[in-house]
């Protein structure tokens, strides 16, 4: 019996007068939350334009929407468009169903080609669209203004968040009569936002007047076409979080 009451003294005097080892080890910490952003004008576009042939077979369509589109970006070409900036993104040819004529004709098949064009001027852009819609293209997709040096710019604006944050944090603890510690945890967050109206090309039908455009390519003009280029801001947002130091 001795011996059974001893052990449960044993195992009571922990609970009852706990040691430094099981003493409250809550860490002081301070999180900061900072914002930095850059406004900047869109320097770079990309849209897509698509060619569609017919023929009375499938050789024929696909024949005929090749030799349209490769007109066109040889046109693209001439105005100093890079070869590699010029890409095929989508091909489709098959039996032309629902619009065939009844008896064998010269539409019996179609082919389509979409290809990609990246502009890396956007003070050339008007003239790049006035050249293709003039080529009897089936389809202009939308416009979309990017930047051509996005992560360079991303780094200096994510730089200036995290200069924010320290700062905001030293603010803080100065304030207080404290010490920062090390950086125990950082989340960001990015963002890209537009102003300005963002140009649209109109689907099909659209045409510039060919004497108008063939002025712009000799006298390297701006063609007759206004777009309105975006700025853009690009964003992060740092919280960043800080050990205390005693």
């Amino acid at each position: 019996m001795k011996t059974i009451a001893l052990m449960l003294v044993a195992v009571m005097l922990p609970l009852l007068f706990p040691t430094n080892a099981t003493a409250d080890t809550t860490r002081a910490e301070l999180e900061v939350t900072a914002k930095a952003e850059r406004v900047v004008m869109a320097d770079r576009a990309e849209f897509r334009f698509t060619v569609r042939e017919f023929g009375s077979t499938l050789s024929e369509a696909v024949h005929e929407a090749t030799k349209a589109t490769d007109a066109v970006v040889q046109r693209l070409l001439a105005l100093g468009i890079p070869k590699h900036k010029v890409t095929t993104q989508h091909f489709k040819s098959n039996e032309n169903a629902g619009k065939k004529a009844f008896l064998s004709s010269a539409k019996d098949y179609v082919a389509s080609i979409e290809t990609r064009v990246v502009v890396d001027s956007v003070d050339k852009l008007a003239l790049v669209i006035g050249v293709v819609s003039d080529a009897n293209v089936h389809h202009l997709s939308n416009i979309d203004f990017t930047l051509e040096n996005r992560g360079a710019l991303m780094r200096e604006v994510r730089k200036e968040a995290a200069r924010i944050a320290r700062e905001k944090a030293e603010d803080i603890m100065g304030e207080l009569h404290g010490t920062l510690g090390r950086v125990l945890h950082v989340s960001e967050t990015t963002g890209d936002s537009y102003s300005g109206a963002m140009s649209n090309v109109v689907m099909g039908g659209y045409r510039l007047n060919k004497e108008a455009t063939a002025v712009a390519l000799d006298d390297h003009a701006a063609a007759p076409l206004s777009l309105n280029v975006p700025e853009i801001t690009l964003s992060v947002r740092l919280a960043v979080r800080y050990a205390l130091k005693e």
